[in-house]
């Protein structure tokens, strides 16, 4: 157990020590200014820390540096919020500075100290992936860091130096503030805190004297008094930004002695930044005072407890996983003081049947977080996710990317409504219209929203092109939403008897009977919807050839073809949507889902003929929001920035080959079917008996009927979990079969 997780369980502030992982941010202005003295006593002190045991990583500034090389050779320097705005000349300069004088001299110093260290840049073999900011030149915030190598390098015993340079996806050198590049780095590996070292005590309140604690709030009003200015603006965010994924985020000075071998024994010389203010104890009166934040002479108060997000966090009992997989306390137990009267809440169940409609059947588990392919409950007991929010989370849980993106929107603007024209929803369209072959988009919030608009979709194009027809035809056993007209849609009575009489024009008929859809096909037929892998109906694939005659058949009958990929589309099945895995191209086609990352977003898309929206034809207040669509970019840029389509493919076939030797292993399996990572066990058995059995063993899965195994894990699921999630379901299988008998 290494200090860190020590003092966690002992409820006490930070104090880092052998096996914690930290981020150093050394600004400029601690370097020696527009001299740069090598780092001098502060290297000496990240050498104190590396020689405690602790992994740092050091991401370097330059900024006045960057500075008097711009004035001696003549190129005009101009800041906006105390960022740099940087165009070809400037760029160059700042390069030449970071990368040469900055990076070397850092390693160097490290050298000296006896640390082994490496220098870096962001360009390096794709450490840092960025956007350009357009309205600051050649300026970029990152979208992606590359964990894996930084890890790699800490195992080694090397510390990485990292100067702040990085390339877009077209090859782009951009210049990025440091501070932007610490909080990224830092919440990607999951860091037990991200340390901003400045010239200044900390953060400056109203009154200019430093500040203890800063929560987001505070720091917002501090902002727009003018109390916080300059530099010291984006340090703030980026510390808000890191803990995203970091445990810690604190403004220390620089300039005090001893400032990082402080944390070796919990003293902290400076700002610690939390999201939100800090929960009085339960147990605290009403009249009772609460302990000061704000002073820093009252000799016998403690260090303040970092926050990690709102409310105090109680630790886990199980292992805590390495760096890279960050660590975290397991979030509060579902037992806690009730805010409407007195004593103990009741089990999170009795709570959630008092206040929510009975309309799901949930497992009795309560999941509080999520990192990568993984998920913890109350307990603290970690689960491998193959269920993944039902094929939602695409990029596993807490991806950085998207997490930074969320957080980096947040606090820009949230919403406007569709009335205005917004960046990231147009931004969102340009990337999906071409991956998808479609001519026009149309967000939603989720995949029903985004069917039904394929239904109105299909029926004006009726109207408009022939002669007033409405039906669509839609299979049996298909599954396309919980709204009237897509439960109609839907081919399972089941849904529909509670709701009839149900609208008019569905017509359904069996899947993958081409004589059957040939037949129901007519002169009020306006589209054929369908699924090529039913999902909800058990992960039935399309037959081979059988879109393609639905194609045929449509181009010949005048009707549209409709694919609802809510479930199969981004990237699920090896293909961005699974009619390209078949060659066929429809006229509408939905998606939802991982669309978002995680966050609720949806999307009908149509081309040719079929875009026939207009004005007034439909909307949406919140549908592609700018929240949901930065996080829609960022999902579809990591998308293709970590090729995932081609893993899900490989990783899909690998797992789908290895559960096709269970039946050879006696094991009570009848049929492995799906493609990509969207597989499903048809077994003799039960299915929810099979399902209990690999929760119990740490594996989640689920049931989509009787004898119906479904695994849809994140695209990021590697190998080695694929083995692992198959030796849990073996064991789960042969339970479940002896307790059957």
């Amino acid at each position: 157990m290494t200090v860190v997780e020590q003092q966690r369980q002992a409820g006490g502030g930070l104090a880092l020590g052998s096996g914690s992982t930290v981020v150093v941010k050394v600004g400029g202005a601690t370097l020696g200014g527009a001299t740069f003295d090598g780092g001098g006593t502060l290297l000496e002190e990240v050498a104190a820390l590396v020689r405690a045991g602790v992994r740092v990583v050091v991401v370097h500034g330059g900024g006045p540096l960057v500075t008097a090389w711009l004035d001696r050779l003549g190129v005009p320097t101009r800041f906006t919020d105390g960022l740099r705005v940087t165009d070809e000349a400037a760029l160059e300069v700042a390069a030449m500075v970071l990368r040469g004088l900055v990076n070397t001299g850092v390693v160097a110093g490290l050298a000296r100290q006896g640390v082994r260290a490496m220098g870096l840049s962001g360009t390096d073999n794709g450490l840092l992936r960025a956007r350009q900011r357009p309205e600051l030149g050649l300026v970029g915030e990152v979208d992606r860091v590359d964990a894996a190598m930084l890890i790699q390098l800490l195992d080694m015993g090397t510390t990485p130096v990292i100067a702040p340079l990085g390339l877009d996806a077209t090859g782009q050198l951009l210049n990025i503030n440091a501070d932007d590049v610490t909080a990224a780095v830092a919440a990607a590996l999951g860091a037990d805190a991200a340390l901003f070292l400045t010239d200044t005590p900390g953060v400056r309140g109203a009154d200019g004297t430093a500040l203890e604690t800063l929560d987001r709030a505070i720091a917002e009003r501090l902002i727009a008094d003018g109390a916080i200015v300059g530099g010291m603006i984006p340090k703030v965010r980026a510390c808000l930004d890191a803990l995203v994924g970091a445990h810690n985020a604190l403004i220390l000075d620089g300039r005090a002695p001893g400032v990082l071998i402080g944390l070796l024994s919990g003293n902290v010389a400076g700002t610690t930044v939390i999201p939100h203010p800090p929960t009085p104890s339960p147990s605290q009166g009403e009249g009772e005072q609460q302990p000061s934040s704000s002073s820093r002479n009252q000799g016998e108060q403690q260090p303040p407890s970092l926050q990690q997000g709102e409310g105090a966090q109680q630790p886990s009992s199980s292992p805590l996983p390495r760096t890279g997989e960050p660590v975290g306390l397991s979030a509060p137990q579902s037992r806690e003081t009730n805010p409407h009267g007195s004593g103990v809440r009741a089990p999170i169940a009795d709570r959630e049947a008092r206040t929510y409609m009975h309309t799901f059947r949930r497992q009795p588990l309560t999941l509080v977080r999520g990192q990568g392919t993984r998920v913890w409950d109350d307990a603290g007991r970690s689960y491998l996710d193959l269920v993944a929010g039902i094929a939602v989370n695409v990029l596993g849980h807490a991806h950085p990317a998207v997490a930074a993106a969320i957080a980096r929107q947040a606090r820009t603007l949230l919403h406007a409504s569709n009335l205005y024209y917004t960046l990231p929803q147009v931004e969102l369209a340009e990337l999906l219209v071409p991956m998808t072959g479609m001519d026009a988009v149309f967000f939603t919030n989720s995949g029903a929203e985004a069917n039904e608009a394929a239904i109105k979709i299909a029926r004006k194009w009726g109207q408009r092109h022939k002669d007033g027809a409405y039906e669509i035809i839609t299979a049996l056993n298909s599954f396309h939403g919980r709204t009237l007209a897509t439960v109609a849609a839907t081919g399972k009575p089941a849904y529909q008897a509670p709701f009839a009489p149900m609208p008019a024009g569905f017509t359904h008929v069996p899947y993958n009977d081409l004589d059957a859809l040939d037949a129901a096909i007519g002169p009020q037929t306006a589209a054929v919807l369908l699924e090529p892998i039913q999902g909800e109906g058990g992960i039935h694939p399309a037959a081979p050839g059988y879109l393609a005659a639905a194609r045929r058949l449509c181009d010949e009958r005048g009707a549209l073809l409709m694919f609802d990929e809510v479930q199969t589309g981004m990237g699920r099945t090896g293909t961005f949507l699974a009619c390209q895995g078949e060659g066929v191209v429809p006229d509408v086609v939905t998606l939802a889902k991982g669309l978002g990352g995680g966050v609720p977003l949806g999307a009908a898309l149509a081309r040719g003929a079929a875009n026939v929206f207009e004005p007034g034809d439909h909307g949406s207040t919140q549908g592609g929001n700018p929240l949901a669509s930065a996080a829609g970019a960022a999902t579809l840029r990591t998308l293709q920035a970590e090729n995932l389509l081609e893993h899900a493919a490989s990783v899909g076939a690998y797992l789908m080959e290895r559960l096709g030797e269970l039946p050879a292993r006696g094991l009570p399996v009848r049929e492995v079917r799906g493609r990509g990572l969207m597989l499903a066990l048809e077994i003799d058995g039960d299915a929810a008996r099979v399902v209990t059995r690999a929760r119990e063993r740490g594996v989640l899965v689920n049931n989509t009927g009787p004898t119906t195994v479904r695994l849809v894990p994140p695209l990021i699921l590697s190998r080695a979990e694929a083995d692992e999630a198959l030796a849990v379901l073996a064991e789960a299988l042969a339970d479940a079969a002896g307790e059957g008998r």
